[in-house]
């Protein structure tokens, strides 16, 4: 009986598929990077950097976290209205410290409530800052990557069930049976 040669190993595809899988994981932007926390101190007039001491506007990413510790007294910290995130801290004294985590992008003006105040439309005046919350970028070459690895998989698969018993350790020899035995 006849037997169909398909040219090549089995193990050739799956080898190329798993390596282009690799090395799409090791240049991509792999797994979700780790949530920062930025520390922002609040002073006698001013947001400020911990530090320099100077104002602080800082940019960072979606499911980072603000943290404002209360170096000066009689404070808040309070989102501008009619932003897609808001929060509000109340007013407080030292020691004192709030959190946000900021769950959307865009960018949120905030102010002192007893120092600042809120202008409407989003905007402040006064004692306040701005947080700059960029996007996570969606990690292309690593869904990229696992859709290759699928289809090399799936072509793989494929190939095995057309193969005949035997014919998965290398090329195929026209004239010589997967056994090493001549026709």
């Amino acid at each position: 009986m006849p037997q169909l040669d398909y040219g090549r190993s089995i193990r050739a595809p799956l080898v190329r598929c798993l390596i282009l899988a690799m090395t799409a994981v090791a240049i991509g932007p792999g797994t979700a990077a780790a949530q920062a926390v930025v520390t922002i101190d609040i002073v006698s007039d001013d947001f400020v950097d911990p530090a320099t001491g100077l104002h602080i506007d800082p940019t960072i990413a979606v499911g980072d976290t603000v943290h404002w510790e209360w170096i000066g007294a009689f404070h808040s910290t309070t989102a501008a209205a009619g932003q897609a995130d808001s929060w509000d801290s109340g007013v407080h004294n030292p020691p004192f410290s709030f959190d946000h985590t900021f769950l959307v992008p865009g960018t949120f003006n905030y102010y002192c409530m007893v120092h600042g105040f809120d202008a409407g439309g989003g905007t402040v005046g006064g004692m306040s800052g701005t947080i700059f919350v960029r996007p996570v970028p969606e990690p292309s070459l690593v869904l990229l990557a696992a859709g290759l690895a699928s289809a090399g998989v799936a072509g793989v698969r494929r190939l095995a069930r057309k193969s005949p018993a035997g014919t998965c350790d290398g090329p195929r020899v026209p004239g010589v049976r997967s056994g090493g035995s001549d026709d």
